[in-house]
């Protein structure tokens, strides 16, 4: 863990050491059943997804039920699937995250690189139908139909959102959890907020659609460039503090650079004959005046190598004629693929797993063989599961038989509450049918404005529960009861869902204040009106953790360089 990171858990640490493992953030749930409330819901919507090859995108939450394995590669699809986070700015509420996506199945071919887009290039589409599509941040498109007689939108399978069109003709687009994302009347995106407010926003060249040029296998003569189409250029990001990040494009209408509030650039470059994505180069700093760079390798625009800034190919993809990875070399070793039907992996160590999907992508099971060299042995190990309309997963059977049954609330009358997760049933044997004494049921109730847990019920009866304000921000944390007591945690928050207040279970007070013009802590106080321990933060231009001043007055001083990495560290004698 690096010192910013854990510095960063050590202030979230200080928040509930009355705890093992409360949470305080926005979308918290507490103690030791709530804790885990979160990773529960991620059963449903928490994991990988991908679309299929080429131009057709699978109708399924983005975030859920997709096998990948390797660096990775989609093993429903045979995609490289690839993230490349550019620039991560810390801020209050939200953090400013930019990031390249690149998807070798994607015939997209913009100003990001041919297969890549940028995560902030979102983007809402009417149809002549009525209905809308929305491109998403990995560049997936999704179709919402509309159905006039009730004026409204309904979301495809497995998205549990609110789609209305505003007075001015702008969209607003919430989320289960209550975040936001607003897009202009032009289907640009307008800006991303959270339950409390915060805000980041996005502005766009004055001049509106521009186009993009390059060279096509399409065209009269294919060596010579030509538009290959108009969009919205994204010239300006300003965070949830009013800090900007401006984006820059080449002649040709490609990203050309970035460069944030502090003056550090990122650089692009792309292929002039095929609109590939060449290289990413992170800034310049005083160890590396020349920036890093990492640079990429293509055959046919499908994305064949990844080389670090020290010169080290670390993946390497082979494609079959479908542009599926059938090879690839990931840190020396090799992974092989067969798509015949049954997806096969054989991995470094030469063992083989065999995957069987559903026409959504979703697997089905999963068949790993052994070496059998134990008495008793099984030659595979034979994992299923199972999914409803939302393809949410619904059941796993692992190989001895046993399992986890999972229900939703499927029926809710509000789309956007159908993704929680209701129960989790965990059986010895999963061909019998429930049975309460013998099954360990874990049991979930949600509030109705942000779909967040208000009581958890464990499998030994235990109850957790969780009062929320207005905005979403929980604001008492019940434990079970312990010789007739229930321990509860208090908080309090500024405008902006930041804590300022924590007093636990044996009535400790611990207060929060922040720096007005970042967000970022300023001091953190154990007892205020008693032993008044204070600890004092500062933070550099970059938003990196700068000193740390504890109580008795010692500082620890910490030097980071543009890449939030840590150069040097200064404790007291």
């Amino acid at each position: 863990m690096s010192i910013l990171k854990k510095h960063k858990y050590i202030l979230w640490l200080a928040l509930v050491s009355f705890v093992a493992t409360t949470l305080v953030s926005p979308d918290a749930m507490a103690g030791h059943g709530l804790g885990w409330a979160n990773d529960m819901q991620k059963v449903g919507d928490g994991i990988n997804v991908a679309s299929a090859p080429k131009d057709t995108e699978l109708k399924q939450n983005p975030n859920s039920n997709s096998i990948s394995c390797a660096d990775p590669v989609y093993l429903h699809s045979g995609e490289f699937y690839y993230e490349c986070v550019d620039l991560v700015i810390p801020g209050r509420g939200m953090d400013v995250q930019i990031k390249h996506h690149y998807r070798s199945g994607k015939n997209y071919n913009k100003m990001f690189g041919y297969g890549w887009t940028l995560n902030y290039h979102q983007r809402l589409l009417t149809l002549a139908n009525g209905n809308v599509v929305i491109v998403g941040e990995t560049g997936r498109s999704d179709e919402y139909e509309y159905d006039s007689a009730i004026d409204s939108y309904t979301p495809p399978p497995g998205f549990f959102e609110e789609l209305v069109q505003n007075g001015d003709g702008s969209w607003t687009l919430t989320k289960a959890k209550g975040n936001k994302v607003h897009f202009n009347v032009d289907g640009t995106l307008a800006a991303l907020e959270d339950r409390n407010g915060n805000m980041i926003s996005f502005a766009y060249d004055p001049a509106g659609l521009l186009p993009f040029y390059g060279k096509s296998s399409f065209g009269l003569d294919p060596d010579q460039s030509l538009v290959l189409g108009y969009d919205y250029r994204l010239t300006r990001i300003t965070d949830t503090v009013g800090r900007e990040i401006d984006l820059n494009y080449n002649a040709n209408g490609q990203l050309e650079n970035i460069i944030d509030y502090a003056g550090r650039m990122l650089e692009f470059a792309y292929d002039p004959d095929t609109n590939d994505l060449l290289t990413i180069k992170k800034p310049t700093s005083a160890q590396y005046p020349g920036g890093l760079s990492k640079t990429f390798t293509y055959e046919e625009h499908n994305l064949t190598s990844i080389t670090d800034a020290k010169g080290q190919t670390f993946v390497t993809n082979v494609y079959n004629t479908n542009g599926e990875v059938f090879n690839q070399i990931l840190g020396g070793g090799n992974f092989y693929f067969n798509y015949s039907g049954i997806t096969t992996v054989t991995d470094r160590k030469g063992f083989i797993t065999r995957y069987s999907f559903n026409e959504q992508g979703n697997p089905l099971t999963k068949a790993t063989q052994t070496k059998a060299t134990w008495p008793n042995t099984p030659i595979i190990y034979l994992t299923s599961y199972t999914y409803n309309t939302d393809m949410l997963k619904t059941s796993v059977t692992n190989p001895k038989g046993n399992g986890v049954v999972y229900v939703y609330d499927e029926s809710n009358a509000n789309a956007r509450a159908r993704g929680n997760l209701l129960e989790i049933r965990r059986k010895s044997d999963m061909s019998q049918a429930d049975d309460d004494t013998q099954d360990l049921v874990t049991r979930i109730i949600y509030e109705s404005a942000y779909n967040l847990p208000i009581e958890i019920e464990d499998a030994k009866g235990n109850v957790y529960s969780n009062i929320y304000d207005a905005k979403g921000n929980v604001i008492e944390i019940k434990q079970p009861m312990v010789d007739g007591q229930v321990p509860t945690t208090y908080l309090s928050y500024n405008p902006y869902g930041q804590v300022t207040q924590v007093t636990d279970p044996n009535g400790n007070i611990t207060t929060y204040d922040y720096f007005p013009s970042t967000g970022y802590v300023k001091t953190i106080t154990q007892d205020p009106a008693g032993i008044n321990a204070a600890r004092e933060f500062t933070w550099d231009e970059f938003g990196y953790l700068d000193t740390v001043k504890d109580a008795n007055g010692d500082v620890n001083d910490y030097d980071f360089n543009e890449y939030q990495w840590l150069i040097q560290e200064t404790n007291p004698l």
